[in-house]
């Protein structure tokens, strides 16, 4: 059997397109009804990334808000629970996170751009395609393609990657040392010596025993502690005047020697030595000293003397010399001959000092440099003319007015010409009746030194005496402070730029696109 032939004959052409359309008329019509432009703001227009672009920008607006508000505060003033740095970290987090969903949906977006312009690659989608990914794809978009504004795009999703840490390194917790206001802090400063007391002969003055300790500490050189009152570490920043006491010490040593003049005992005219001699001091101090040959010798004496303060016009000139005090300090050879004598005179009297900026830790305290101030020209009269008591100075322009009592003055010289004081210390077979300070101020002490102590133990005791005034500072707490430092260091304000070139780059993307 043959197989069946078929026969083909020539037909006319036909557009299978518009046949469709002849056979479907309605088709066109269907797909006009069924494309809808949808708003800008819905969901499937650019709600999205308009929401999300503002939430960018609100997140960062947020954190610079905070770096403003909490910039070189206590951290204490913090109003959340969570640490400061944990919310910058959640807000840089979130503001990454929205700013490259922008970002990746804006890189998808201009690649249309791209392949509108003049035809490209096929493989330019994929590239496309990982740039909006991660940052492998944006480096390869950046090195493959052409330079344009995707290329932005591909910056800023590599940079993204170190937006969240430099947003947390600006932020820095240092410890700072603060003042608070504290009427616990208080040291002692004086602008008078006066005890109140009133007196009748010379006999009925009242001593003051703890000037008497001040002055006896000084000499051993004790060290008395610091009176103040801090609970920690405590400043006072103010300068503080006070009355105080000064010495003046000078080597007479030549000039006393020249005025030695001994007495020859009575009904010993046989007698080949002078045992006692008396030496008077420029300052009208006079110093005796006992020698027996090959038996004893005076190695030690002190001796002191008041400062006439009866004229009115005296006492404003010798205020800073109301005691005078002479030491006789030798030593002796085989014959107790005094050998290596060394003389020296003291002036005690009252001065100011002015103590800038105190400080305390614990237990130390202390002053910036005092500085003495002159108070022989503050204008000095006397309280009561009649009874010449007190002795009170008007307030200049660098002193306040201070207050000094006579009966004090009188009762300070009482002691320093009183046996208390005055001692004398005889080597060899002499008996010693009162050795005194013989101790304290041998050969080897250096007397500028120890009356410098003396007056300072004075001056202690003046400013935590009696008439004792209080000057409150404040107490220096360690707390931490927020710095911020992009605003307290211009080396970190890249970091801050860094952020706004990512934040603002992807909103040019956005319009762009």
């Amino acid at each position: 059997m043959q197989p069946k032939t078929h026969r083909y004959e020539v037909t006319a052409a036909r557009d299978v397109d518009t046949d469709e359309i002849e056979l479907n008329p309605t088709s066109e019509s269907t797909r006009k009804r069924s494309y809808v432009r949808h708003g800008t703001f819905s969901n499937h227009g650019w709600g999205l990334e308009l929401l999300s672009s503002f939430t960018t920008l609100l997140l960062f607006s947020g954190m610079v808000a905070i770096f403003c508000s909490m910039r070189n505060k206590p951290y204490r003033e913090w109003p959340l629970s969570i640490s400061i740095n944990t919310i910058i970290a959640i807000m840089s987090t979130a503001c990454t996170a929205a700013m490259m969903h922008n970002v990746s949906a804006f890189i998808g977006q201009l690649k249309w751009l791209h392949f509108r312009r003049s035809p490209q690659s096929v493989y330019d989608v994929e590239r496309f395609d990982e740039a909006s990914r991660g940052p492998l794809g944006a480096i390869l978009l950046i090195y493959r393609l052409p330079w344009n504004l995707a290329t932005l795009g591909a910056f800023i999703t590599i940079l993204r990657l170190g937006f969240s840490p430099l947003s947390q390194a600006v932020v820095s917790l240092e410890p700072k040392m603060v003042d608070v206001p504290s009427n616990d802090s208080t040291f002692g400063y004086a602008h008078a010596y006066d005890r109140n007391m009133t007196t009748g002969a010379l006999s009925e003055i009242p001593p003051d025993t703890q000037m008497q300790s001040a002055i006896l500490q000084g000499l051993y050189d004790i060290s008395s502690i610091p009176v103040f009152n801090c609970g920690g570490a405590c400043l006072w920043r103010d300068p503080y005047v006070s009355l105080g006491f000064k010495s003046t010490c000078k080597n007479v040593t030549m000039s006393t020697l020249e005025t030695k003049h001994c007495i020859k005992p009575e009904g010993r005219p046989g007698m080949a030595y002078y045992p006692n001699c008396n030496f008077t001091t420029p300052g009208n101090i006079t110093l005796t000293t006992q020698h027996v040959q090959t038996d004893s010798q005076t190695t030690f004496r002190i001796n002191a003397t008041r400062t006439q303060l009866d004229h009115p016009d005296n006492i404003t000139t010798t205020l800073d010399d109301i005691v005078r005090i002479a030491v006789w300090r030798s030593g002796y050879d085989t014959s107790f001959n005094a050998t290596d004598i060394n003389i020296t005179e003291c002036a005690v009297g009252f001065t100011a000092y002015e103590y800038p900026r105190a400080e305390a830790n614990g237990s130390t305290f202390s002053f910036g440099k005092v500085a003495e101030m002159d108070i022989k020209h503050a204008n000095w009269s006397w309280e009561n003319p009649m009874a010449q008591t007190p002795l009170t100075s008007n307030k200049t322009s660098s002193l306040p007015p201070f207050k000094i009592s006579i009966v004090d003055i009188e009762a300070l010289q009482a002691f320093f010409e009183s046996t208390t004081f005055q001692s004398e210390f005889v080597s060899g077979s002499a008996k010693n009746n009162n050795p005194g300070l013989s101790a304290a101020l041998d050969g080897n002490t250096n007397l500028t030194r120890a009356f410098d102590n003396m007056a300072r133990g004075m001056t202690d005791y003046l400013r935590s005496g009696p008439n004792e005034k209080l000057a409150k500072g404040v107490l220096r707490e360690n707390q931490i402070f927020v710095f911020i430092r992009c605003l307290d260091d211009s080396r970190h304000c890249e970091e801050a730029r860094g952020a706004a070139v990512e934040i603002f780059g992807s909103c040019i993307i956005k319009l762009s696109a």
